[in-house]
């Protein structure tokens, strides 16, 4: 053998030596292959037995002459292919038993239980007698069990709490007794349907099921139940469908569907509730078209005991038939704002005279305030505004006697206010904007003593959304509306433009209006635009402020507000209770009546932006609450009286500027240890700043400028440093 094959020989016996163990790893591979395929295999096989024997259980359940629709259940044809059998592609395990009128006639087989992939489960519309099995509860899978019409008897099984991705539980017409496992109220939080009816369970309305959070479907009719409906079943907030039998609602005292999803038209008969004392069908989204929406109104009439109807925000649509009169005269609370409702306010609405709440805003009535509101001599809260009345205000509403909110704004009354209204004595709140009012506003209105707020808000031509966008019918005063030419658009423009201008960059802290929109933009005699509505504006401590204007202290920079004429009643010291007034934004003239001294409850005083002149009365001392007392941008002068700067509550703020203030700073100033800020800017005094003026330890911002004052700082101000953080003195 020579060399080389020596050589060679040698390699291919190193080569076979290496293959050996690849080849042993590779066998070992195949092995384990062919092992876990096997093992595979027995898995699968089993899990088919484990079902096609429950199937063949569930067949011999069922009288043979009633198997005709099992024909195919045999074993010439796997079990996936059976009548009703649905399994999945993967495992070939059941998943669907579907056998809907079939016309099967005996008991459910418990072996069912064994079907462990099962997801549904139907076999309404059969004659299945029996309990239900337990054994369901071991189907874990399950999300649609559907029973109904058969014969089922016995109670719930509890076990079936363990199908916790029950979402379709419907067990109606079937011969079921007993109470509503509690355990099942707990443990399916997906069910959405829930059907019990006409079986024979006993024990009260389950009120657990308030516990079913996504339950959109549930009913209970024919029942024999007992007892009245929980109230908390108004917590079902998804419900859309609700069914429960005359019986069950015969003693119903108190009906709350409010805030759920229900639509269409509410046609129910309520006439058999005898008992009824709420009925709540709140914030709802019922069908707004025909002009029957409230029709169901005329069956409530029978209910004598009814006392609160509360139908807000229901989108309810049509005319509010003169029925509605005819309802119980218990009913004390009738609210049916936030609709979509038309046509008059009937004059029925007088016969309800214990009423003490009327909310009927933000609907579309048209036509006038009945006469016979009058009769309504319990009603404390009233609320038209945000609707299309006209007409005059009926002189009849000084007989309301003790009402205390009349909500009136933002309609086309028109005419003078009544100075009956000045008999309604308890008032809290008045609103009458944005009507076609004229007028003087009476002097009995203020004889009033427990006023809170106190509006003028009356502007002759309305809003500029009238103007942009006229109603044929609607008319201000006696004119219709032609439209605005482009001179008058520019100048509307030009007047709203001033008027941020000032809010943005005149004050000393800047104001967002943030509801800028044409129906809060009013129209005087002469056609200036005038920026209302306040009610979210917010000052912006975050802009840059404007070098202080140098203007006449008198002149007011923009249209800021509205315009009413006329003065301050001395009869406004009669309102003793009142804590706060808020009459700025106006032209109100004359002085400040000494009567305002009487106001010894006041905290928050607002007579800026107005042409009041004549002094500060030193009664206002007597005011010892007031938190803030803004006077500025008047024509006010005279000096600043010692007693106003000995109330040593004002701790917000005190705006004397823009004024025609002379003489010096009484050093009683430094009685107000609380202020944290004081403007007397723009006004004429003169003297040296008061040392006491470093005892308001609490001062934040300080305006003293275009004053002349003399002399230096007092070195008392040091103790301000700390916390000052605005300090004008520059000027004069």
């Amino acid at each position: 053998m020579s060399l080389v094959t020596r050589s060679l020989s040698i390699d291919l016996i190193a080569l076979f030596l290496f293959l050996i163990p690849l080849l042993h790893i590779k066998a070992l591979a195949l092995d384990t292959t062919i092992s876990s395929l096997s093992l595979s295999n027995t898995i699968n096989v089993a899990g088919n037995e484990t079902d096609f024997h429950a199937l063949l259980a569930f067949k011999s359940s069922i009288l043979p002459e009633y198997q005709q629709a099992l024909s195919t259940w045999n074993e010439s044809l796997h079990f996936c292919h059976w009548e009703g059998v649905k399994c999945g592609r993967l495992h070939e395990r059941v998943t669907i038993l579907n056998l809907t009128s079939r016309g099967l006639m005996g008991s459910l087989s418990p072996y069912v239980g064994n079907l462990s992939f099962l997801r549904v489960l139907s076999l309404r519309n059969n004659t299945f007698t029996g309990e239900i099995p337990t054994e369901l509860g071991d189907l874990f899978r399950l999300q649609k069990l559907d029973l109904l019409r058969n014969g089922f008897e016995g109670k719930i099984p509890a076990s079936l709490s363990r199908c916790s991705n029950l979402r379709d539980l419907t067990l109606g017409r079937n011969k079921l007794v007993g109470e509503f496992p509690k355990e099942l109220s707990y443990s399916m939080p997906r069910l959405i349907s829930l059907l019990l009816h006409e079986n024979n369970f006993t024990g009260g309305l389950p009120p657990s099921i308030v516990n079913l959070t996504s339950l959109i479907k549930f009913t209970a009719a024919y029942n024999p139940f007992g007892g009245g409906i929980p109230n908390a079943y108004g917590q079902l907030k998804n419900l859309s469908l609700l069914a429960l039998d005359e019986t069950q609602i015969s003693e119903l005292e108190n009906l709350d569907l409010g805030e759920n999803k229900f639509n269409g038209k509410v046609r129910n008969d309520f006439g058999n509730l005898q008992n009824l004392l709420f009925i709540n069908l709140a914030n709802n989204n019922f069908e707004t078209k025909g002009s029957d929406g409230l029709a169901y109104l005329n069956s409530l009439t029978n209910c004598s005991n009814l006392e609160t109807v509360v139908l807000e925000n229901g989108q309810f649509g049509g005319v509010l038939p003169d029925s509605v009169g005819n309802l119980s005269t218990s009913v004390s609370s009738l609210v049916l704002r936030l609709n979509q409702l038309y046509g008059s306010i009937p004059s029925t609405i007088g016969n309800l005279v214990n009423l003490e709440t009327l909310a009927l805003n933000d609907n579309l009535f048209t036509g006038p305030i009945p006469d016979t509101i009058g009769y309504l001599r319990k009603l404390q809260y009233m609320a038209f505004s945000n609707n299309k009345i006209s007409g005059e205000i009926p002189k009849s509403i000084g007989n309301l006697s003790m009402m205390s909110k009349l909500h009136l704004g933002k309609n086309r009354l028109e005419g003078a206010i009544p100075s009956s209204l000045g008999d309604c004595r308890n008032l809290l709140e008045i609103l009458l904007n944005e009507n076609n009012l004229h007028g003087s506003i009476p002097r009995q209105l203020f004889m009033g003593n427990e006023f809170k707020a106190l509006v003028y808000e009356l502007m002759p031509n309305g809003s500029l959304d009238n103007w942009l966008h006229p109603i044929p019918e609607a008319n201000i005063g006696e004119r219709e509306f032609v439209g605005l030419d482009l001179l008058q658009r520019v100048d509307i423009a030009i007047d709203v433009a001033c008027a941020l201008d000032y809010l943005h960059h005149q004050c000393e802290m800047p104001i967002i209006h943030h509801d800028l929109k044409p129906s809060n933009i009013l129209l005087d005699g002469d056609m200036v635009a005038h920026v209302g509505d306040f009610g979210l504006a917010r000052f912006h401590a975050d802009l840059e402020l404007t070098t202080p204007s140098t203007s006449s202290s008198s002149t007011i920079r923009g249209t800021i507000g509205y315009a009413a004429p006329g003065q301050i009643p001395d009869s406004i010291g009669h309102v003793h209770k009142l804590q706060r007034l808020s009459i700025s934004y106006n032209a109100l003239s004359g002085e400040i009546p000494d009567s305002i001294g009487n106001l010894s409850l006041i905290e928050e005083l607002y007579l800026d932006k107005n042409r009041l002149e004549g002094a500060i009365p030193a009664s206002l001392g007597n005011c010892q609450k007031l938190l803030w007392l803004s006077l500025s941008e008047n024509n006010l002068n005279g000096s600043i009286p010692r007693q106003l700067l000995t109330i040593s509550s004002l701790s917000i703020r005190l705006d004397l500027a823009r004024n025609r203030f002379s003489g010096s700073l009484p050093l009683e100033v430094g009685n107000l240890k609380n202020l944290v800020k004081m403007d007397i800017s723009e006004n004429g005094l003169s003297g040296e700043i008061p040392k006491t003026l470093g005892s308001c330890s609490s001062l934040e911002y300080l305006y003293m400028y275009q004053n002349f004052f003399q002399g230096s700082i007092p070195s008392s101000m040091e103790s301000l440093r700390g916390h000052l953080a605005y300090l004008y003195l520059l000027g004069g």
